[in-house]
């Protein structure tokens, strides 16, 4: 009994402190039991999200079964639209084939009958191919004509203006004795690199059928790009080359040569406030100049994709390289490089073949030239254009003068892009593989 006493003194004596132990044990153990409780509620709710996941992932995966309705319904929406495609696709063809890619009736009947039916690069007759011959070496002053420019001499000299020969002192700009005075010529347009194409038509040998091809289709473009010029100097009520919107032609390239020209630095210049308007040269750095010779000489046939002398060839397989690498362009408007004989395709729905045009012009009249390209039958994409690339200033031989600003709209303009040529309508392209009908 004195032992109970003991304690229970004790325990009066300290129980502050024995409370303080009993109060942490109790919270410790509540704790510890929430905490299980909120653990194990937290890895269910866990184990249960991860569940959903999965089972919306392992739906994602499975594959599409729509009922047949769907199917029926979407088989016949893609055979609509490969009618509409082919539609406007063979709309597209027809125009370009009734207004530009036709065989001229100069060829005569049996040439345009011994060719119809016939794909790019498919073989000619050879009696066929002399006459072309004939043909083509009396085509290129018709070019000319359509810009009314002035037609210069075989070896690049000075010559007639289209089929008439030019006033007296035609070889300068100023009249015998007057120095000072410039004296009108009669022209519109100077084309100064005209020699290059020139080489290009004039061939001295049968060529092949592949070049012909080639030669007929650079002609169908040229074409094309003289006839939005001469449209636009005829909005712009054109009767001189001091009035015209484009008056000088330093450069007109088709294919790998304007190709080889696309320029990565800028593409668009503003226009220098000092450009020149008069002189008979251009503004740019692009037209070759020399000291001795002033304008660069051309030699007949040197071209890089025909040469006259060569007209009869190589082997095909050569042949086809020289002429098409880097012709037309790809998908990402890369030069195609790859060429191998007999194949020809370059295009599914359309070929597309570089241009460049460095002009001297009145760059008021730019849209409206612009918009002529776009609406030609052979329609250009003009992808970058360039304007007074040469900061505005003239170069003479190798010396560089200061702008004559009389007319300051007038400098140089370069545009650079592409010629839609399109194939003939292929069904089988339209096809889509599992439905039925696609492509009729």
């Amino acid at each position: 009994m004195d032992q109970v006493r003991v304690i229970l003194g004790w325990i009066k004596q300290h129980h502050f402190w024995l409370l303080s132990v009993v109060v942490l044990g109790v919270c410790v153990a509540s704790w510890y039991t929430a905490a299980g409780a909120l653990s194990t509620e937290f890895k269910a709710n866990q184990n249960k999200i991860n569940s959903e996941f999965q089972s919306l992932s392992s739906l994602r995966n499975k594959p599409f079964k729509p009922s047949d309705s769907v199917n029926a319904r979407q088989a016949q929406e893609i055979v609509n639209l490969s009618s509409e495609v082919r539609t406007l696709w063979s709309s597209l063809y027809e125009s370009q084939k009734e207004q530009v890619l036709n065989w001229p009736s100069t060829l005569g009947d049996s040439f345009i009958n011994s060719v119809q039916g016939l794909e790019f690069g498919d073989r000619m007759r050879e009696d066929m191919r002399e006459r072309y011959l004939n043909y083509i070496q009396k085509r290129f002053p018709q070019l000319v004509e359509i810009i009314d420019a002035r037609l210069m001499a075989a070896d690049g000299g000075v010559g007639r203006r289209g089929g008439r020969p030019l006033s007296p002192g035609g070889v300068s700009r100023f009249g015998e004795g007057r120095d000072e005075e410039e004296v009108e010529e009669e022209f519109i347009v100077e084309w100064l690199d005209q020699e290059l194409l020139r080489g290009k038509l004039e061939l001295n040998s049968s060529p092949s059928s592949l070049r012909i091809w080639v030669t007929q289709e650079d002609l169908w473009v040229y074409e094309s790009l003289l006839t939005a010029i001469a449209n636009t100097n005829k909005a712009a009520g054109a009767t001189r080359q001091s009035n015209a919107a484009v008056r000088i032609i330093q450069e007109l390239q088709v294919g790998a040569d304007a190709a080889g020209q696309n320029d990565s630095s800028g593409r668009l210049y503003s226009p220098d406030s000092n450009a020149s308007a008069a002189g008979a040269f251009g503004g740019g750095d692009s037209f070759p100049m020399s000291r001795d010779s002033g304008i660069g000489s051309f030699t007949p046939g040197a071209s890089r994709d025909f040469g006259g002398p060569a007209g009869g060839g190589n082997a095909e397989g050569d042949e086809a390289a020289t002429l098409l690498s880097g012709r037309y362009l790809d998908d990402e408007g890369e030069p195609i490089t790859s060429i191998s004989a007999g194949n020809y395709d370059f295009g599914s729905e359309y070929k597309r073949l570089p241009v460049r045009m460095s002009l001297e012009m009145d760059q008021t009249w730019l849209s409206k030239l612009i918009v002529e390209l776009a609406n030609a039958p052979l329609q250009v994409e003009v992808e970058q254009v360039r304007i007074n690339p040469g900061g505005g200033k003239r170069r003479i031989g190798d010396n560089e003068i200061g702008a004559f600003d009389r007319q300051p709209n007038v400098g140089t303009v370069i545009l650079q892009g592409a010629v839609y040529i399109f194939n003939k309508p292929s069904d089988e392209k339209l096809e889509v593989e599992g439905v039925d009908g696609a492509g009729v």
